[in-house]
């Protein structure tokens, strides 16, 4: 791989960018994917919701990943979506 402008990208040989990705409790995974890879991991692994976050451009749902440009988000943070609120009042 080699080092390109932005601190995070890279590419790899086939000229394909790679981006550095942190995922919350998996420490099993590449520190760094294609955006096809990213793409792939998400689908095979989550069926619940994930918070995706990016230095570039906040909290992005998985479609919006899709259509980014790597070149602009500077790496990526997936955590398992937390859910809140109060829970469901009993009915009599």
């Amino acid at each position: 791989m080699t080092e390109t402008t932005a601190g995070s990208l890279m590419k790899t040989q086939n000229n394909e960018p790679t981006i550095e990705v942190k995922i919350a409790g998996d420490y099993t995974a590449p520190d760094r994917m294609t955006k096809e890879q990213l793409l792939q991991y998400i689908s095979d692994h989550y069926n619940d919701p994930i918070w995706i976050f990016t230095l570039g451009q906040g909290m992005v749902q998985p479609a919006q990943l899709a259509e980014a440009d790597f070149a602009t988000l500077g790496a990526i943070r997936i955590t398992p979506g937390l859910v809140g609120g109060t829970p469901k009042e009993e009915s009599a």
